[in-house]
Protein backbone atom coordinates (compact mmCIF):
# COMPACT_ATOMS: atom_id res chain seq x y z
CA UNK A 1 0.00 0.00 0.00
CA UNK A 2 1.26 3.42 -0.86
CA UNK A 3 0.71 6.81 0.68
CA UNK A 4 -2.37 7.42 -1.50
CA UNK A 5 -4.04 4.39 0.05
CA UNK A 6 -3.02 5.55 3.52
CA UNK A 7 -4.53 8.97 2.83
CA UNK A 8 -7.71 7.30 1.54
CA UNK A 9 -7.82 5.24 4.73
CA UNK A 10 -7.54 8.35 6.94
CA UNK A 11 -10.15 10.30 4.95
CA UNK A 12 -12.48 7.30 4.88
CA UNK A 13 -12.11 6.69 8.61
CA UNK A 14 -12.83 10.37 9.33
CA UNK A 15 -16.08 10.12 7.38
CA UNK A 16 -16.90 6.75 8.98
CA UNK A 17 -16.45 8.24 12.47
CA UNK A 18 -18.47 11.33 11.55
CA UNK A 19 -21.33 9.04 10.41
CA UNK A 20 -21.09 7.07 13.69
CA UNK A 21 -20.14 3.94 11.76
CA UNK A 22 -23.45 3.73 9.93
CA UNK A 23 -23.85 1.85 6.68
CA UNK A 24 -23.15 2.45 3.81
CA UNK A 25 -19.49 2.83 4.60
CA UNK A 26 -17.61 5.66 2.89
CA UNK A 27 -16.28 4.82 -0.56
CA UNK A 28 -12.71 5.85 0.27
CA UNK A 29 -12.77 3.63 3.35
CA UNK A 30 -14.11 0.63 1.42
CA UNK A 31 -11.45 1.08 -1.25
CA UNK A 32 -8.63 1.43 1.31
CA UNK A 33 -9.85 -1.55 3.37
CA UNK A 34 -10.09 -3.75 0.28
CA UNK A 35 -6.50 -2.85 -0.61
CA UNK A 36 -5.45 -3.44 3.00
CA UNK A 37 -7.11 -6.88 3.03
CA UNK A 38 -5.12 -7.88 -0.04
CA UNK A 39 -1.77 -6.67 1.24
CA UNK A 40 -1.91 -7.28 4.98
CA UNK A 41 0.86 -9.72 5.90
CA UNK A 42 1.99 -8.82 9.42
CA UNK A 43 -1.32 -9.92 10.94
CA UNK A 44 -4.43 -11.75 9.78
CA UNK A 45 -7.14 -9.48 8.40
CA UNK A 46 -10.00 -9.38 10.93
CA UNK A 47 -13.24 -11.19 10.11
CA UNK A 48 -15.52 -8.70 11.84
CA UNK A 49 -15.92 -4.93 11.91
CA UNK A 50 -15.22 -4.97 15.66
CA UNK A 51 -11.98 -6.86 15.03
CA UNK A 52 -11.00 -4.40 12.31
CA UNK A 53 -11.64 -1.42 14.55
CA UNK A 54 -9.55 -3.05 17.29
CA UNK A 55 -6.70 -3.55 14.78
CA UNK A 56 -6.89 0.11 13.73
CA UNK A 57 -6.37 1.12 17.36
CA UNK A 58 -2.98 -0.63 17.46
CA UNK A 59 0.22 1.21 16.47
CA UNK A 60 0.32 1.46 12.69
CA UNK A 61 3.89 0.16 12.51
CA UNK A 62 2.74 -3.21 13.90
CA UNK A 63 0.30 -3.99 11.08
CA UNK A 64 0.43 -1.55 8.16
CA UNK A 65 2.01 -3.20 5.10
CA UNK A 66 2.92 -0.06 3.21
CA UNK A 67 6.55 0.74 2.73
CA UNK A 68 5.34 4.19 1.77
CA UNK A 69 3.77 5.13 5.06
CA UNK A 70 3.91 8.92 5.04
CA UNK A 71 6.85 10.20 7.07
CA UNK A 72 4.54 12.89 8.46
CA UNK A 73 2.54 10.22 10.34
CA UNK A 74 3.99 8.88 13.60
CA UNK A 75 3.54 5.11 13.24
CA UNK A 76 3.78 4.58 17.01
CA UNK A 77 0.11 5.59 17.10
CA UNK A 78 -3.01 3.84 15.90
CA UNK A 79 -5.59 5.35 13.59
CA UNK A 80 -8.48 5.03 16.02
CA UNK A 81 -8.90 5.57 19.74
CA UNK A 82 -12.13 4.70 21.56
CA UNK A 83 -14.20 4.65 18.32
CA UNK A 84 -12.90 8.01 17.14
CA UNK A 85 -9.87 9.16 15.19
CA UNK A 86 -6.71 9.04 17.28
CA UNK A 87 -4.97 12.29 18.08
CA UNK A 88 -2.23 11.52 15.53
CA UNK A 89 -4.73 10.55 12.82
CA UNK A 90 -6.67 13.77 13.46
CA UNK A 91 -3.49 15.84 13.28
CA UNK A 92 -2.48 14.12 10.04
CA UNK A 93 -5.98 14.61 8.58
CA UNK A 94 -6.15 18.33 9.30
CA UNK A 95 -2.51 19.39 8.91
CA UNK A 96 -1.29 17.09 6.15
CA UNK A 97 -4.40 16.35 4.11
CA UNK A 98 -7.05 19.01 4.47
CA UNK A 99 -4.78 22.02 4.99
CA UNK A 100 -2.28 21.16 2.25
CA UNK A 101 -4.96 20.21 -0.27
CA UNK A 102 -7.23 23.09 0.72
CA UNK A 103 -10.06 20.58 1.00
CA UNK A 104 -13.17 20.66 3.09
CA UNK A 105 -13.72 17.65 5.30
CA UNK A 106 -17.10 17.38 3.57
CA UNK A 107 -15.80 17.40 -0.02
CA UNK A 108 -17.00 14.71 -2.41
CA UNK A 109 -15.09 11.46 -2.74
CA UNK A 110 -13.92 12.32 -6.26
CA UNK A 111 -12.67 15.73 -5.13
CA UNK A 112 -10.74 14.11 -2.27
CA UNK A 113 -9.17 11.53 -4.59
CA UNK A 114 -8.08 14.20 -7.06
CA UNK A 115 -6.64 16.33 -4.26
CA UNK A 116 -4.67 13.39 -2.82
CA UNK A 117 -3.19 12.55 -6.21
CA UNK A 118 -2.37 16.22 -6.78
CA UNK A 119 -0.46 16.43 -3.49
CA UNK A 120 1.64 13.42 -4.50
CA UNK A 121 2.62 15.06 -7.76
CA UNK A 122 3.30 18.37 -6.01
CA UNK A 123 5.79 16.49 -3.82
CA UNK A 124 7.44 14.99 -6.91
CA UNK A 125 7.61 18.41 -8.56
CA UNK A 126 9.14 19.97 -5.42
CA UNK A 127 11.74 17.20 -5.26
CA UNK A 128 12.61 17.67 -8.94
CA UNK A 129 12.94 21.42 -8.34
CA UNK A 130 15.34 20.72 -5.46
CA UNK A 131 17.32 18.41 -7.71
CA UNK A 132 17.34 21.01 -10.48
CA UNK A 133 18.79 23.61 -8.12
CA UNK A 134 21.34 21.27 -6.51
CA UNK A 135 22.26 18.80 -9.23
CA UNK A 136 25.43 19.04 -11.26
CA UNK A 137 23.35 18.37 -14.40
CA UNK A 138 20.15 20.46 -14.09
CA UNK A 139 19.46 19.98 -17.80
CA UNK A 140 18.98 16.25 -17.22
CA UNK A 141 16.54 16.94 -14.38
CA UNK A 142 14.60 19.21 -16.74
CA UNK A 143 14.52 16.49 -19.43
CA UNK A 144 13.24 13.91 -16.94
CA UNK A 145 10.54 16.31 -15.79
CA UNK A 146 9.41 16.80 -19.40
CA UNK A 147 9.42 13.03 -19.90
CA UNK A 148 7.26 12.58 -16.80
CA UNK A 149 4.78 15.27 -17.87
CA UNK A 150 4.43 13.83 -21.37
CA UNK A 151 3.92 10.34 -19.99
CA UNK A 152 1.20 11.51 -17.59
CA UNK A 153 -0.61 13.46 -20.30
CA UNK A 154 -0.54 10.50 -22.68
CA UNK A 155 -1.27 7.91 -19.93
CA UNK A 156 -3.60 9.37 -17.30
CA UNK A 157 -4.21 5.86 -15.95
CA UNK A 158 -1.07 3.85 -15.34
CA UNK A 159 0.29 1.03 -13.25
CA UNK A 160 3.47 0.60 -11.18
CA UNK A 161 4.69 -1.86 -13.83
CA UNK A 162 4.37 0.76 -16.56
CA UNK A 163 6.10 3.37 -14.40
CA UNK A 164 8.97 0.99 -13.66
CA UNK A 165 9.35 0.16 -17.34
CA UNK A 166 9.31 3.76 -18.56
CA UNK A 167 11.37 5.35 -15.79
CA UNK A 168 13.80 2.58 -14.85
CA UNK A 169 16.57 4.20 -16.88
CA UNK A 170 16.05 7.69 -15.50
CA UNK A 171 18.39 9.02 -12.89
CA UNK A 172 15.87 10.76 -10.63
CA UNK A 173 12.24 9.92 -11.35
CA UNK A 174 12.31 6.20 -10.55
CA UNK A 175 13.53 7.06 -7.03
CA UNK A 176 10.76 9.65 -6.59
CA UNK A 177 8.03 7.10 -7.25
CA UNK A 178 9.61 4.45 -5.00
CA UNK A 179 8.80 1.89 -7.66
Amino acid sequence: MGSNEFDNLILGLAEFVRRDGRYPYPELLRHALNKLALELTAVTYPRTLTGLLALLEKPVKTWYPGRLLPKEFDSDFGLLYEWGLSEEASRYLYEELLEKTKLSEFATTLTKQIAIENVQFQKILERLQELYNNDSDPERVQQEYVLLRLFLIENPYTTPTQLRKIFSKTRHIDKLFHI
